[in-house]
Order: structure tokens, then C-alpha cells, then sequence
């Protein structure tokens, strides 16, 4: 199980969801490492997926280790932009975090369970696939014009994907959570940006993750669907 964004909010109450549902090892992506959860199965690794160069190399050593059972991209860089800031200098950490590195970990994985070395009977299942998206995906919320397109942009080349992957291809579950009041990284300079109006109750993060544990713990055949509470 792969899963990014291991040292921010969301991604650290996936794995606290998570961890009793799985026996199985866990790869977490993060910037910084976490503070110890006492699951002794989970390996830490020090990933910036702003790091164009780090991600390549990571994705290198995803494809070319054992199977991934599960991709979780829990992992975002906030934006709070209007029409006048999407450039490509706004624009392009957004795209990056938010979709281009976990395209990359997406291929990386399925090329893992490809290898004939690792064989195991699971590689003839669908890969599950989790993307923590936003509900401003659809929406008309002010000054997130340049997250929501790069949220947008991850939630379609993973829908597709799934339509163009020869069997078994993946199972994806695309989470749009609501703001949360969980800080986030900004793509500027600076404090990160204020929380949007209409913070929701913390227990919402508790039901997305664990229905991200179940769908990731149930085998599936190749399917997309919608959480958004």
C-alpha cells in the first residue's frame, strides 16, 4: 500500500484508519516525517512532491519494487488564486503536487504489479486508487480558481485512466472533502492561505477515512465512485 501526503491532516487519519484493517506492509509518502503511530508495518520516506527530479526517482523505485496493493493520494498544495494569478508560475506547483506527481506514482504502481519476480495473486485484481479531491471540484467557491483546476485535472486523468487500462485496472474512489479547516501547504509565499468560510466538523475527516479503509481493504473490480459525505 502506497500512500502520500502520510505527514499532513488527512493523509495521517487515512493511516490511523487504516493501519488496523491492513496487515499488510505500507508505503508513506510525506514531507516531513510523522510523529510515531505505533504501526510498526509502515515505512516513512521523505518525498516533496513539488520535487519534479525526487518524484521521478521515487516512482523509479515504486515500479521496480513489490506490488502496490493500493495507491492513496492524499497529498495537496493549496492555492487561493483568482483569474488574474493563473499563470504558469501560480499554476504549475499546484498541477504538480496536486496531479503530474501522482499520475507518476499511479504508472509507477501499476507497472509494479507487472513484474513476473513479485508475482502474487492479488496482481490479478484491480488496484484500488483512492484521490483525495475537493468539493470546490464543481464548484463557484471565490479564489480557489487555480486549486479546483488542478483538482479537476487529477480527478479526469484518473477517471480516464481507468476506462483506458486493459483488465484488471483500477478501482478508484475520488473523495471530495469539504473545507475541514486543515492547513495546507500554499503554492505562494508566505502564511498559508485562511480556511474557507463554512469550516465543516472535524468528524467528517473521520468518516472519508474510513471509508477509504474499507474501499481499499474490499477487493473491487474496476469502478469509479464518488465519496462526498
Amino acid at each position: 500500500m502506497l500512500v502520500t501526503g502520510a505527514s499532513g491532516t488527512v493523509g495521517t487519519a487515512i493511516l490511523q484508519a487504516l493501519t488496523p484493517r491492513w496487515a499488510g506492509p505500507i508505503v508513506a509518502f510525506g514531507r516531513t516525517c510523522p510523529r510515531p503511530s505505533g504501526g510498526r508495518h509502515i515505512r516513512f520516506f521523505s518525498v516533496d512532491l513539488a520535487d519534479e527530479a525526487m518524484v521521478r526517482r521515487a516512482a523509479a523505485q515504486v515500479a521496480g519494487g513489490q506490488p502496490i496493493a493500493g495507491l492513496v493520494c492524499a497529498a495537496g498544495l493549496d492555492s487561493r488564486a483568482r483569474l488574474d494569478d493563473f499563470a504558469l508560475d501560480t499554476a504549475g506547483p499546484c498541477m504538480q503536487v496536486n496531479a503530474w506527481a501522482h499520475v507518476e506514482l499511479l504508472r509507477a504502481a501499476l507497472t509494479s504489479r507487472t513484474s513476473a519476480k513479485f508475482a502474487t495473486n492479488d496482481q490479478q485484481n484491480a488496484l484500488p486508487v483512492v484521490v483525495v479531491s475537493s468539493d470546490v471540484v464543481g464548484g463557484s467557491l471565490p479564489a480557489t480558481l487555480v486549486y479546483a483546476a488542478t483538482k479537476a485535472a487529477v480527478e479526469e486523468t484518473f477517471r480516464h485512466a481507468a476506462a483506458d487500462l486493459a483488465p484488471p485496472g483500477i478501482a478508484l474512489l475520488i473523495v471530495r472533502l469539504p473545507d475541514i479547516g486543515v492547513p495546507m501547504r500554499s503554492a505562494t509565499p508566505g502564511p498559508p492561505p485562511p480556511p474557507r468560510g463554512g469550516r465543516q466538523p472535524r468528524p467528517l475527516l473521520t468518516a472519508a477515512a474510513v471509508a477509504v479503509a474499507s474501499f481499499l481493504t474490499v477487493p473491487k473490480p474496476s469502478l469509479v465512485e464518488v465519496w462526498d459525505g
